[in-house]
């Protein structure tokens, strides 16, 4: 890699972490990258912390989107513009996460090794807002070789939390991956098709230490504080039908050739396994959004394909309610 790597933080009110997670970025031993940070217009001081940061340090560069956006969005327009630029590869960091010394340098050197990769990972670890330690993180599936077609399945059965995305990305993948849609587990979603476009290479001592702050990783929780009662059911079961449509076109990616018939046994797999892991606990989040998909036409296909590979038991057993 001959070019600068491009670090990058999507920040909106991190006044609170983003001094901690700017130093540890400054301080890597391997330097040859540039520091881009973008402020979704926060309304504390974080775009002041950035500036005395950038007042600092030639790396750091702030960005702002043109107006106040939600995160998925902001997310789309930072990877619009790197994609434009000419970074070798990109490394996104949440504005309350904070990397050790030696992050940048040993996911760099795996890449070197490793030149098919697709996405170079390491190993996470979750602290509290006082960087007290959590737990750690599932370690990643190393995907190295093999069935190129089968590594979207094997991340989506075993991506327990998106530590893929914090990883380093050449720009062959970032420029051939996009958000399909503004859904959640969107990133789970991506780093699935990214996995179609190389290895995926686990580095275990590069260290990520994410920050658990308020109000994340509940998705039902989210839906019933932000969206009125009313359209919640309609909110959600919709959410859900964009995750389905990116799983299919993931499906017809990976297998692309095959018999219609192998595809669809293997589609029929896939979306139960994601209706299991994740689509279930959003559906049951609000009641009355899993009976109206199930009553969809989404629904019906994918109670069908489950039932025709011998999953019936399975899926009733999900649908049970508690």
């Amino acid at each position: 890699m001959s070019k600068k790597i491009a670090i990058c933080i999507h920040a909106y009110n991190e006044e609170l972490f983003i001094s901690e997670t700017i130093e540890s970025i400054l301080s890597q031993t391997f330097s040859d990258f540039d520091l881009i940070i973008s402020d979704n217009h926060s309304t504390d001081n974080t775009a002041k912390i950035i500036r005395h940061y950038q007042s600092k340090d030639s790396r750091v560069i702030l960005w702002m989107p043109d107006a106040f956006c939600q995160g998925m969005v902001h997310g789309r327009i930072i990877t619009d513009r790197l994609n434009s630029m000419d970074y070798d590869a990109t490394i996104i960091i949440g504005a309350h996460d904070v990397i050790l010394p030696n992050y940048v340098e040993l996911l760099h050197t795996a890449y070197l090794e490793n030149p098919s990769a697709a996405i170079v990972v390491g190993r996470g670890f979750e602290i509290d807002t006082s960087g007290n330690p959590l737990r750690q993180w599932p370690d990643v599936i190393q995907l190295k070789g093999g069935h190129v077609s089968s590594r979207p399945l094997a991340i989506l059965s075993t991506l327990f939390y998106n530590l893929p995305a914090f990883g380093l990305w050449p720009k062959k993948t970032r420029t051939n991956v996009n958000f399909r849609h503004n859904c959640v587990c969107g990133d789970h979603l991506y780093i699935a098709e990214a996995s179609l476009h190389g290895d995926i290479i686990v580095e275990k001592n590069a260290i990520i230490k994410t920050r658990r702050t308020f109000g994340v990783g509940d998705h039902s929780t989210f839906f019933k504080k932000h969206i009125s009662d009313d359209v919640q059911i309609d909110t959600v079961v919709a959410d859900f039908e964009k995750q389905m449509e990116w799983i299919c076109h993931i499906n017809g990616l990976a297998y692309a050739g095959f018999p219609e018939v192998t595809k669809d046994i293997i589609l029929a797999g896939t979306l139960g396994i994601w209706f299991s892991l994740y689509g279930i606990t959003g559906l049951k989040g609000v009641d009355g959004a899993l009976e109206k998909w199930l009553a969809s036409s989404s629904g019906l296909t994918v109670a069908s394909q489950m039932s025709s590979i011998g999953s019936a038991a399975r899926l009733n057993s999900l649908l049970a309610r508690p």
